[in-house]
């Protein structure tokens, strides 16, 4: 089965009920959370929040990527003199394996439209993702490796937890959230953030459209659920209401 990447213009959403469902990327028990979802929704298309240039550099770089992680991590953990197994096992490292692979949003979304023969669209820009990537050398750096190893082994699954419940409260008391992820979500300012959350709901737009199913879910970062005006959020922008909006975090099995 084949990913590809939607556009399109016009709106009219008749006959799909379309899900919005956020995630935080990096999540280590997001895989297994992401499969209980789709079993239990059973969508018809699934639009992921990765962009056809972060998947194919991703499939193509990987054995590399990950050997450059683990060579400039050995000289990182000699600087500072850090047994090797415990900077594996840095969170803030395990963290960086998980962004430079494959996401598990992909691969759970991939894995349930193949077994169930549904249709799955890559839905991000590629350029907003070449952006990123273009950062990825810093982050693998000798230097900045080291650093990392210097901050406290807090578990990064607290880290996790945290944006999840920060997101509930978002979709449970938005007025109470004084802070705009729409301004800060991914170290994108205000105006490439909305460019990007139009960008978004277009392809949305599109891809239901063109294939018209009976039942789709968008699967991307929790902070697109925000129901924020300025800028507007994509769930502003395509008008889901709460009740279609779900986290993964309750999905625990």
């Amino acid at each position: 089965m084949k990913a590809a990447e939607a556009t399109g213009d016009d709106w009219t959403p008749e006959g799909t009920r379309l899900r919005l469902l956020g995630t935080v990327h990096g999540d280590p028990r997001g895989f297994r959370r992401l499969r209980q979802f789709l079993q239990q929704f059973q969508p018809d298309l699934i639009l992921v929040e990765l962009s056809p240039f972060g998947l194919a550099f991703r499939q193509a770089h990987q054995r590399e990527l990950q050997r450059t992680l683990g060579q400039n991590l050995r000289r990182a953990a000699t600087e500072i003199h850090c047994a090797w197994q415990k900077a594996l096992a840095h969170p803030e490292i395990r963290a960086i394996r998980r962004q430079i692979a494959l996401p598990f949003e992909y691969r759970a979304s991939y894995h349930y439209a193949r077994a169930h023969n549904k249709r799955l669209l890559l839905l991000d820009r590629s350029d907003f993702s070449q952006a990123l990537v273009a950062c990825w050398p810093d982050l693998m750096s000798t230097s900045n490796l080291a650093l990392l190893l210097t901050l406290p082994r807090a578990r990064k699954r607290y880290a996790v937890e945290d944006h999840y419940r920060r997101a509930h409260e978002l979709l449970r008391w938005p007025s109470a959230c004084t802070d705009k992820p729409g301004h800060t979500a991914g170290g994108l300012n205000k105006d490439i953030w909305e460019e990007r959350e139009n960008s978004l709901a277009e392809r949305i737009r599109g891809a239901i459209l063109a294939i018209a199913p009976a039942s789709c879910v968008y699967v991307g970062g929790w902070e697109h659920l925000s129901d924020q005006e300025d800028p507007p959020s994509l769930r502003r922008l395509l008008a889901i209401p709460a009740a279609q909006c779900f986290l993964l975090d309750d999905y625990t099995r």
